[in-house]
């Protein structure tokens, strides 16, 4: 596939074309396997201990040349740009091998004139990405999103993920685990990176309560899929 470099000026490109207001993405691939960087910056980017650290690097230095680059387009003081990303990856700490640690990734939040600044450690998920965005621009109107904005402080933070027939839900230091009819684990992935000790018993209302807004979600999702009510009329 095409390198980042190039990639993020083709795209800065694009959007100098496009008629104010716009929403556009943008999928980066340097950052994945295998992991190769382009000639010219084999001895630039020292890399580390795995071989995706290199092509870190320059998926950074990508990153900070387009932004470079958009800082002199006219649409650029009026961006909210939104990074994260689907996944983490190749990792030394083995925390990110685990069932949270695979789905921990950042979400940034950058709007060039913005006074508002900080790091919130929250537990977010991708589907904030959509009320974050509204809340932001101060749309008043109606959506339908689980999730709810990171600047709305009052609204604590949880996600829910999905993968070869286990649901789970992350709410503050805890991850529950539920295989579609029954829990089958509940762990403080804080203090356990292995996942090993299962509280199902010594936390039991902790449990309860985690598992009965899983069915929640998981119930107003399929019905409003099965109904066609996913937009808000």
């Amino acid at each position: 596939g095409i390198y980042d470099e190039e990639f993020f000026q083709y795209f800065k490109t694009g959007l100098d074309q496009h008629p104010e207001p716009f929403a556009s993405c943008f999928v980066s691939i340097s950052s994945h396997n295998p992991y190769v960087v382009p000639n010219r910056y084999d001895q630039v980017f020292e890399g580390g201990p795995l071989p995706i650290h290199q092509s870190i690097q320059y998926a950074d230095y990508a990153l900070g040349k387009f932004f470079q680059t958009a800082a002199q387009s006219k649409w650029f003081e009026n961006t909210l740009f939104v990074i994260t990303a689907d996944h983490s990856a190749q990792a030394e700490d083995a925390y990110y091998m685990n069932r949270v640690g695979m789905y921990s990734v950042p979400l940034l939040f950058y709007h060039p004139s913005s006074k508002l600044k900080g790091v919130s450690m929250r537990v977010t998920q991708h589907t904030d990405i959509l009320p974050s965005v509204l809340d932001y621009l101060g749309y008043g109107s109606d959506c339908i999103a689980f999730g709810n904005s990171v600047f709305n402080e009052e609204k604590a933070g949880f996600a829910v993920n999905y993968l070869n027939g286990l649901h789970q839900l992350i709410q503050g230091t805890y991850v529950l685990q539920f295989n579609g009819k029954e829990t089958v684990g509940l762990y403080n992935y804080e203090m356990d990176k292995q996942l090993s000790g299962d509280l199902t018993e010594k936390l039991p209302e902790v449990a309860m309560a985690m598992e009965k807004l899983l069915k929640g979600i998981i119930q107003s999702y399929n019905g409003r899929l099965i109904n066609n009510q996913l937009t808000a009329k």
